[in-house]
């Protein structure tokens, strides 16, 4: 197990499991575990792992920020957005299929790292909202990945007025993935990781390192690289394995 201040991580076969550990405030956001994020991600991004799972320890997946820390002279507002926007880039860059396992709380920075994430698993009891508005600042880089999950007439209305979702409410805008009772979210969160475990090649994680590159490049930059990862594809011994386990009417094993 690698263990910091605020997170530890374990390798369970093909997947890396990601724990939030401040259970006493239901995993709320502080200085240190936006450091510990980015060394964290840093880390993990080494490993020959498919999958990245990421959960809070306790009733919550995470909270938001950590208010008594916030109304102290210790997090300068800017510096700790930067910080963690950066954290967040490095999921979205990275070479592995990134799962938020949420039950409980996904408020305000805890949302932001789910929509980070590539999917998303949520208990039909959580309780979801972006409430940075009403605190006079933004909610981080939600204002541009929000709109790409929802479209931006309901990311309009969910920022400009930080209105509460619950999970159910979440999947039906297409915010949330998979839906689950709480009382089977362990069997849920097990479930998909294994799926994604066994079907993520290297295919997979080209399609989801060009869908994201897809709404930040101009037209011509972004067919140049999608040739190139298409042809990475073709060449990638994956490719060959998947023609042989169909001939073969057989699962695939990935390299």
């Amino acid at each position: 197990m690698n263990k910091l201040a605020t997170m530890y991580w374990e390798r369970d076969g093909r997947v890396e499991i990601l724990t939030l550990s401040r259970p006493q405030v239901l995993n709320a956001m502080n200085v240190q575990m936006i450091y510990d994020f980015n060394t964290a991600f840093d880390e993990i991004a080494k490993s020959d792992a498919s999958v990245l799972v990421i959960k809070g320890e306790g009733r919550s997946f995470c909270s938001g920020l950590d208010l008594q820390e916030l109304s102290s002279d210790r997090m300068e507002v800017a510096d700790f957005d930067t910080r963690g926007q950066n954290a967040f880039f490095k999921l979205e860059a990275m070479d592995k299929i990134v799962i938020a396992a949420m039950q409980g709380h996904a408020i305000g920075g805890g949302l932001q790292l789910a929509l980070a994430c590539d999917l998303r698993i949520a208990t039909e009891e959580l309780i979801c909202s972006l409430p940075a508005a009403q605190e006079a600042i933004m909610p981080g880089l939600s204002v541009m990945r929000l709109p790409r999950f929802i479209g931006l007439g309901r990311a309009k209305r969910l920022i400009l007025t930080g209105e509460q979702l619950s999970g159910g409410q979440a999947y039906d805008l297409g915010l949330v993935d998979f839906l689950t009772p709480a009382v089977a979210f362990n069997r849920k969160v097990l479930e998909v990781v294994q799926f994604m475990s066994q079907a993520t090649s290297f295919g997979t994680i080209q399609c989801k390192l060009s869908m994201n590159r897809s709404y930040d490049l101009p037209r011509e930059a972004y067919l140049a690289e999608y040739y190139a990862r298409m042809a990475a594809c073709v060449e990638h011994p994956d490719h060959a394995e998947a023609k042989r386990a169909l001939l073969e009417k057989r699962p695939a094993a990935w390299s």
